[in-house]
């Protein structure tokens, strides 16, 4: 039996910016350093994540926005309507984030850890890198979790469940947010 230890995740991300609308799509891919004992250190792709970056200051009105994310995909569509007010075009009173000096929304649609490394929050982690890395300017981070357990495993990086929209979280990106680690874990492996 061999130790797998996990000493740091990191991600590659690839931003796509297209001339025919502001939307811009994002996909990463996840990676570890494993140590694998005498076998030494290797790069691992472990998984993936998809979303979309859109610059809020491109668009007049809400209806604009939701149409072109409407036009992009129906996930895209709720993402964005579980955050913006259609009466006002502004963010839901009710999230409570300052927009000031903000100009951005992250939408993250997708994400997938290879089975045989979840439990070791590379989730959080690869989600915490996304953020920090697209996330600057941006007013909020939103997701869509499915369950229960996803959705207390997301609120341990400051993700918030929308109460109108259940399943519905945000990060409100004005505001400190936790930032976890996989640095120096170990378990045992077949």
């Amino acid at each position: 039996m061999k130790n797998r230890h996990i000493d740091f995740c990191c991600l590659t991300i690839h931003l796509t910016a297209r001339k025919d609308d502001d939307l811009r799509p994002f996909d990463a891919d996840i990676y570890v350093w494993e140590f694998l004992g005498d076998d030494g250190i290797e790069p691992t792709k472990v998984g993936t994540l998809e979303g979309h970056v859109i610059p809020l200051y491109r668009y007049n009105k809400l209806v604009d926005m939701a149409l072109a994310a409407d036009d992009e995909s129906a996930e895209l569509f709720n993402l964005v309507n579980s955050v913006w007010d259609d009466s006002n075009g502004e963010l839901r009173e009710e999230l409570n984030i300052d927009e000031n000096g903000f100009n951005g929304l992250l939408c993250l649609e997708y994400i997938e850890i290879d089975e045989s490394f979840r439990g070791w929050d590379i989730g959080l982690v690869a989600l915490s890198e996304a953020i920090e890395s697209l996330g600057g300017g941006m007013l909020c981070a939103v997701l869509y979790a499915e369950n229960q357990k996803l959705r207390d495993y997301w609120s341990r990086i400051g993700f918030v469940e929308n109460k109108l929209y259940p399943g519905f979280m945000v990060n409100d990106l004005t505001r400190p947010y936790p930032e976890p680690s996989v640095d120096g874990r170990t378990e045992k492996i077949a």
